[in-house]
This record gives C-alpha cells, structure tokens and sequence, in this order.
C-alpha cells in the first residue's frame, strides 16, 4: 500500500491501484445519520473500523461562526465520525498534481503514526508540540516536525490542503490558508532554492491512490468536508530544460484557440489544454513574465505559480472584455483574479497588468493586515493602478472601468491614499472605498482642487467617492481659488501694478493717501481670510504650512495695491479739478 498519510491525527495514503478519477468532493449531507461510509463504492476500511456519519458537534458551528473557511460552500450539519480509519480511492496522473483539501478535527497524537514501507507521504499534529510532523525523504524516510507551523490546540477544527505534485514528486501543507515554509523545503515542486514548503516524497515511483483518514486516539477525527482535484503541470523545465536557470527572462503565452487554450514558453508550444480542465503554470527560477491574451474567450481557470529564484514575477493580461473583474490578494505574492465567474489563482507573483474593456472592477484585500493602500492614475489616464506601501501585497494597474471601482481594504487598520488625477481619470463612474474592520483612514490628494465633504461622499468635480466604515477624512491640499497665483504670485502682480498703473515711483503725499489706504484694505483682507478658513474646516480639508503664510500675505497685499491704486486715482482726479 503507498500511503499519502494524512494524520491529523489522520493519514494520506497513496497505494499503486488506480480507480476513481478526481475531481470529487463530499460533505457527508446526503447520508443518512449512523450511515456507514464503507457502504460507498470508492470508501474502505483498512482495519475494518467504523467511520459513520453523525450530526456535527456544537464545535463546528463555533469554528465557522468565528470566521473560519471549508472547502465547500455547502451545509454543515453532519460530519464524519472516523473511530479507526477511512480510505478514499482516488487516480493521479504523473504530470499532475494532486489537492486533497478537508475540513478536520485535529486529535492531536502523543505517538507518531506508523507508516507503511510504501507510503509516499503522511502528516500528523504533535500531542506535546501542537506543530505539524511530516513523512517525508531528506536522504532518508523520517518524521519531521516543522517548526514554522502554527500551533494547532487538541480538537481544533482545520482547514487542511495538501498539495502532491507528481511532476516532482514533492508536496507542501497549508493549514488555513497559510503554506507552511521550512528550511528542508524548496520554494517550487522541482527548483533546488531553500526554503519553501515543497518537500520530498519517500516514494516516487507511484502517484496516488488512496487518501486515508484515520485516528490513533480514543477520541475519534471529525471530518467535515473533503475536496480532492487533480490538475496538469506546465513545467517551464518539462518543455526546454535549458530555459529553466539560464539566467534569462522565460515568458509564458497563453492564448485562446477555438475551445482550448495554447500554452508556449520561450516561443515554444508546450502543449494545448482545454479550457474546462484544471492547469498549473510552473515557472522557473528566473525571472517569469505571464502573458493572457483573452481574445478568443474567458479568463482560464489557470494556477500560476512563480518559480521563486529571486526574480520579478509578473503577469499580463491583454483583450479582456468582462463584466467583473475581481482582484484578491492573501498576502505578498498570492491571490486571485476571477473574471465573470472564471477564477485564476496564483503564487509567487508580483506586478499585474490588466488591458481591455471591464465595467466594474473590485479590489479586496484579504490579508487581515495593516495596510497602507495607495490609488494613482497611470498610463496618461487610461489605467489606474492600485498598490500597497511596504510590500504587502503587490500592485495591479489595469484600464479604467466603464462602471464602478470598489476597493475593500480588509480587516486590518488600513491607511488607504487616492490622487485627485485617479479620481478625475475614473469619471462620473459608482467610485467606493470601504475601510472594513479596524481602524482606517481615507485621505484624498485634492491638489488644489476643492470638494465637499457630506459625511458618506466626496463630491468634487466631475466625479462622487463614496465611502464606508473610515474616520473622518483627510482632504489634502485643499486651496481655495483666492488667491490662486499664490503668495509670490500676487506679490509679483502687486509691483506690476505699481509700475505700470502708477508708471512712477509715489510722491511723498501718495504715500500717505497709501497709508491711508492699507487701514482700510486691511479689515476686508483679514475677513476674506477668515471666511476662507472657515470654508476649509467646514470640507474637513487640511491647509499646507505655506498656504497658512501666504493667503494672508497675498490677499492682505491685493486688498493694499487694489485700495491705492484707487486712492491715487481720486487723488489725480481731484488735482485736476483743482488745477481746472
């Protein structure tokens, strides 16, 4: 029997008869309570122990009420109870890889599980630990605990993946949501580079055929949902050896021909897939450049995974016309991208481009981290490009939606940023900003423009930003139109109109009608000013320091020269009377 053990304690196995052919998936709804799973054609029992279903403890409505995830969107009233062991026949192919992803009570084990001679792989939780142990071939079959993995409490339900890829006959453990990355792993299923959260099978001679499920304890292991896929591997090594680790760019094209998709690296076919079937995209330890062109259809339902090595990973995406465009990201490198129901995912990425005709765009950060997001206007106002400080997730510039832009910033205390160029490109479109959980903060670059402020929008010109769930936001750069020129500006129209309106240097009389002038210039400058201010605090706008010196400055100054240039023009006219 070759055994992909998973223990959890629960055991993966992998035996050389192949038989039911993946994609599967069971929630244990249909049956009947008390139904004995071995009644099904793919389920077994090694040991002739009982695995039945039975209503769900309280402990996983806890779970799922406290946010966590299940591979399946369906109901979760019943469970199965495996009081020994629970086998699942499945078929793997040797370029695939094979995803076995459940949602399990942990009962964590004082004693390693026993693997057979056979066995490809296993995977248990600790009883004194609480981390994850792997079966796996470091010069040798052993059991390894990972010491990155997250400390898993006796009875806590997980959401457990494990991925086996037979193209390099490696596998890596995610437990919720998270891969575990370790010092005797490697960042891709066939790279040399360390760390990463592929590790080395014992066996490889056989891909997989069973997933077992089993229990060594009293108490038995609850599985809930379990999910398994199959996917084809489109190794960059696989089509020329030479392009993987020559230093030099590998670019990827994938292109839409009639039902399947044609998949080239390097200028190189390397095989056609059909648009339905599940494909990983494998890159090398270079840098990798993921090109879409989606004229001949939708969006592939396509894993793309970065070969690591150091490079810049990035992914392009041409002719796409689509209703919604959804962009969510997990964490640095990881995320997804779902077009009108066709979802991409990927690892190890970093920029996105996105060209083409979408009518609405949604961005959701997923990380649960803090965030500081920034909104810019890119590629002469065509494209609008979304990124994150810090390195947190990486940026996505795509073209201008026809119909709305939604941005969710997550969980986290996020600082999201936009430009007054962004919102201007964006338009008369449905623009909104939603700050989520946590503590947020909005700021908008008005640079120089004005805005009102009602509370739930940003009215300026042009264009509406609505926003939810932020504190009250920052308008930056707020300027009221007077004056425009700025302080020096109209310290330079002020001498301008000294010499070319009075054409002379003043008398010493002018100077006193001057005087005269400025006190009663001076009132109306000091109200203009305060009306101003009052303007800016009543939008919520922020005033630049320089703003602070130079309204008062240049409006007080304009009030003077407007004042003495009509002084001394009274001053003329009564003279000439005078003389007349």
């Amino acid at each position: 029997m070759r055994h992909f053990l998973l223990s959890v304690v629960a055991c993966f196995s992998v035996a050389t008869a192949l038989a039911a052919t993946p994609p599967a998936d069971e929630d244990f709804e249909s049956q009947a309570i008390n139904y004995d799973i071995a009644n099904e054609g793919d389920w077994t029992s090694t040991t002739g122990g009982t695995a039945t279903v039975v209503a769900a403890p309280a402990s996983l409505a806890s779970y799922l009420g406290g946010g966590g995830t299940a591979p399946l969107s369906g109901g979760h009233a019943q469970v199965l109870s495996v009081e020994e062991d629970a086998v699942l026949t499945v078929a793997g192919t040797a370029d695939h890889e094979v995803v076995a992803e459940m949602l399990v009570q942990v009962v964590r084990s004082g004693v390693q599980p026993t693997g057979a001679p056979g066995d490809q792989l296993a995977v248990y939780v600790d009883d004194l630990s609480g981390k994850v142990n792997v079966w796996y071939d470091n010069g040798g079959s052993a059991w390894y605990e990972l010491t990155s993995s997250p400390v898993i409490a006796d009875l806590e339900w997980v959401h457990l993946v494990v991925t086996a890829n037979y193209d390099g006959n490696r596998y890596k453990v995610s437990v919720n949501g998270s891969e575990i990355s370790d010092a005797n792993g490697y960042s891709t299923a066939k790279g040399a580079t360390q760390p990463g959260p592929w590790l080395n099978m014992v066996q490889t001679n056989n891909v997989i055929a069973e997933i077992e499920i089993a229990t060594s304890a009293a108490a038995p292991t609850y599985l809930d949902e379990l999910v398994v896929s199959t996917s084809r591997v489109v190794d960059v090594s696989a089509v020329n050896p030479n392009l993987s680790g020559d230093g030099n760019d590998d670019v990827f094209e994938i292109v839409r021909v009639g039902p399947n998709f044609r998949i080239s690296v390097g200028g190189q076919v390397a095989t056609f897939v059909d648009a339905a079937e599940s494909v990983t995209i494998q890159g090398s330890t270079d840098t990798d450049v993921f090109n879409f062109d989606l004229a001949g259809g939708v969006m592939p339902q396509f894993t793309v995974a970065g070969g690591g090595g150091g490079g810049v990973d990035s992914m392009n995406f041409t002719d796409v016309d689509g209703n919604t465009l959804t962009y969510s990201v997990v964490n640095v490198t990881d995320g997804s991208f779902a077009l009108d129901g066709n979802t991409l995912t990927f690892t190890g990425l970093e920029p996105t481009e996105v060209n083409g005709t979408v009518t609405n765009v949604i961005i959701n950060d997923n990380t649960g981290a803090a965030q500081s997001i920034v909104v810019s206007s890119v590629t002469a106002g065509t494209q609008t490009r979304v990124e994150a400080t810090g390195a947190t997730f990486e940026r996505i510039d795509f073209t201008n939606p026809t119909g709305s832009l939604i941005i969710n910033a997550g969980s986290g205390n996020d600082d999201v940023s936009v430009t007054q160029t962004a919102l201007a490109a964006l338009g008369n479109i449905f623009i909104e900003f939603n700050g989520d959980a946590g503590t947020d903060v909005l700021n908008v670059d008005l640079e120089g423009s004005s805005a009102v402020d009602t509370g739930t929008q940003i009215i300026g010109t042009g264009w509406v930003l609505n926003y939810n769930d932020f504190n009250a936001p920052t308008l930056a750069n707020l300027i009221l139109a007077v004056p425009a020129l700025g302080e020096w500006g109209i310290i330079l129209l002020s001498l301008t109109l000294l010499v070319f309106g009075l054409r002379r240097l003043p008398s010493a009389s002018e100077i006193i009608v001057a005087r005269e002038a400025l006190s009663r210039a001076l009132p109306a400058a000091v109200l203009i000013v305060a009306v101003g201010y009052a303007v800016m605090l009543a939008v919520g706008s922020s005033v630049a320091a320089a703003d602070l010196f130079g309204i008062p400055v240049a409006t007080a100054l304009l009030a003077y020269v407007v004042a003495f240039c009509a002084e001394h023009r009274d001053a003329n006219a009564a003279q000439a009377n005078r003389v007349a």
